[in-house]
């Protein structure tokens, strides 16, 4: 039974990915992302037809699982299977057999609110902490716009290497996701880390193993220094000195 689940949130480019090295937690809670358009590359192992959605809406309904929609969530309880919407898209998780303490999830800001208010949900999840990584120094809480925002985004994008038409998307994303990290650090008790200083990009600056720890091990003194809790989730300063392989390509 899971009994704490960490959820961190923020703008494109701005370091989430790289921390995937600093969790070491029991499950990971990733969706299965629904694309038209097929699999990002070969290491896209979460691809699935969006068919699939209607395949397994049919074989769940025949199963006698009833469907609970709210605010465009569709849950099925009896077999724990949740379908959202990100950018257009469906993707699904699947929380039937998760075995573990620690678990870090992978969801869309905009529709956590909506999730975290199904009570099977949250009970699967067990206590759930939400960091937003914000690289601004002005809080989501009180922008007046999300210009400044933007900007970063945008940047922090083009320096990671995105192409202009995936810089584009992650940058409009913006205006749907910000106000559902505002939500999350207001109703939701969600940690918001201002002026984040480890977006992607800055792994990729020196083609070294060494010089990526280096900024793991500073992100994750950032992210302790505002929250203790976290820590149950990380992995020690000795085991990140251990890592051989650069964890970010």
């Amino acid at each position: 039974m899971i009994e704490k689940t960490l959820i961190v949130v923020g703008p494109g480019g701005v370091g989430k990915s790289p921390l995937d090295a600093l969790f070491k937690t029991d499950i990971k809670i990733d969706p299965y992302r629904l694309r038209s358009s097929g699999p990002r590359d070969s290491n896209d192992i979460f691809y699935a037809h969006p068919t699939l959605r209607d395949e397994l809406h049919s074989v769940l309904k025949d199963l006698g699982d009833e469907q609970e929609t709210k605010d465009g969530v569709e849950w099925f309880p009896k077999s724990k299977v949740l379908f959202f919407k990100v950018r257009k898209e469906w993707q699904f998780l699947i929380f039937k057999g998760l075995k573990g303490k620690f678990a870090k999830a992978e969801i869309y800001a905009p529709v956590l609110p909506a999730i975290l208010s199904i009570s099977d949900i949250k009970s699967l999840l067990g206590e759930v902490r939400i960091v937003v990584l914000n690289p601004v120094s002005q809080s989501v809480k009180v922008m007046q716009d999300w210009v400044e925002l933007k900007k970063k985004t945008e940047y922090n994008c083009e320096q990671r290497g995105d192409d202009p038409k995936t810089v584009k998307k992650r940058v409009e994303s913006v205006d749907e996701e910000a106000p559902a990290w505002k939500e999350l650090i207001k109703n939701h008790g969600a940690v918001e880390y201002c002026n984040w200083q480890f977006p992607e990009y800055l792994y990729k600056e020196h083609d070294s193993v060494e010089h990526q720890k280096q900024v793991l091990l500073q992100a994750r003194q950032y992210l302790l220094k505002a929250n203790l809790d976290l820590e149950v989730f990380f992995k020690s300063v000795n085991e990140i000195g251990q890592i051989r392989e650069p964890f970010v390509k």
